[in-house]
């Protein structure tokens, strides 16, 4: 399995050392919705306790999630892993999150303002020292406010090196590791579950095709969704099938699927395609278009091949004529 990889880069005024912070969390990969095993990445793991698992829910031994009413409390238990050969410090910490433009999951520097479940949240613990192959397990709370809107709400509790240096600070770069677990919270009510198609539209780069496909979430629950795009020639012919990967859009969020296609095998032409998604309780949304893709090497080499062959055949009948002609005249000649 890969695991997603965010860098920040930012710098200190004191010594000015170049830090690198790498973020991962326990999601199957940002983009992959499948459940996932509990992360591990540099010696250090984090997932639910097992008390948190719900056995219809096979996400859940992965993230968080929970439906909680306005001003419930909720109590739960996240377990942190050191299986290095070393002792490791930490700083453990609640974020909100938001989702990036193309759907993938992305948890909030630590710095930024908390409004959400990163507010919500509360550890028993903001430090610690994990020995070599130690376990550790910290309770939280969560406090959803009375005010609570009605939908969902994500975030994710982290851990990171509280020491950042990974060598020394002459060598002018730190490394920091960044781990998390994915939280959600559904706060139950009126319960709005609509998607909308935004725009389905194709563009080639490099002889590339990349088909971009515009989803927004017009209600108040995230929304998973997945499908394929179905591209035909003039003939109605089905030339090929591409899937639209698995992606998840929150409430009042807008989202961009791009998906590429190398048509190298085809010459060329005029074609279709249609992308069907699938959502909910096997809900869909469909869009087309046509387009055109010029017509490749293969072709322009047959094309440059069958002139040639064009030429020389006319040259051959040419050079014929002449010689009959001359043929001609030198027996005339003979004759006299």
């Amino acid at each position: 399995m890969k695991y997603p990889k965010k860098i920040v880069i930012s710098s200190k005024a004191k010594n000015k050392v170049l830090i690198l912070v790498f973020s991962l969390f326990t999601l199957a990969g940002f983009f992959n919705l499948h459940p996932a095993k509990a992360i591990e990445y540099g010696g250090l793991g984090i997932y639910p306790n097992a008390s948190e698992v719900d056995e219809k829910n096979p996400l859940t031994k992965s993230w968080f999630i929970y439906t909680l009413e306005p001003g419930e409390v909720k109590k739960g238990k996240v377990v942190i892993v050191n299986t290095s050969n070393e002792l490791v410090e930490l700083e453990v910490y609640p974020v909100d999150a938001v989702t990036t433009k193309d759907g993938a999951f992305a948890p909030e520097p630590k710095d930024k303002k908390k409004i959400g479940v990163g507010a919500w949240t509360t550890l028993a613990e903001s430090e610690i020292s994990l020995a070599s192959k130690e376990t550790k397990t910290i309770d939280f709370v969560i406090e959803v406010p009375e005010d609570a809107e009605v939908g969902d709400q994500m975030g994710a509790i982290i851990m990171q090196n509280k020491e950042l240096s990974s060598g020394p600070a002459e060598s002018g770069l730190r490394i920091a590791t960044r781990v998390g677990v994915r939280m959600y919270i559904t706060i139950p009510g009126d319960i709005i579950k609509e998607l909308e198609f935004k725009e389905f539209t194709q563009k080639t780069e490099n002889k590339i095709v990349i088909f971009s496909s515009t989803f927004v979430n017009k209600g108040n629950v995230r929304i998973r969704l997945k499908g394929n795009i179905e591209i035909t020639d003039v003939f109605g012919e089905v030339v090929d099938t591409l899937n639209i990967p698995e992606r998840e859009v929150f409430p009042n969020k807008t989202i961009t699927i791009p998906v590429e296609w190398n048509p190298e095998a085809l010459l060329g032409g005029e074609f279709k395609a249609q992308a069907l998604v699938i959502y909910g309780s096997n809900r869909s949304l469909a869009q087309e278009l046509t387009f055109s893709i010029p017509f490749l090497k293969q072709f322009a080499a047959i094309s440059s091949f069958a002139s040639i062959g064009t030429g020389v055949a006319i040259g051959f009948i040419v050079s014929a004529i002449v010689m009959t002609g001359l043929y001609l005249a030198l027996k005339k000649k003979l004759r006299k």
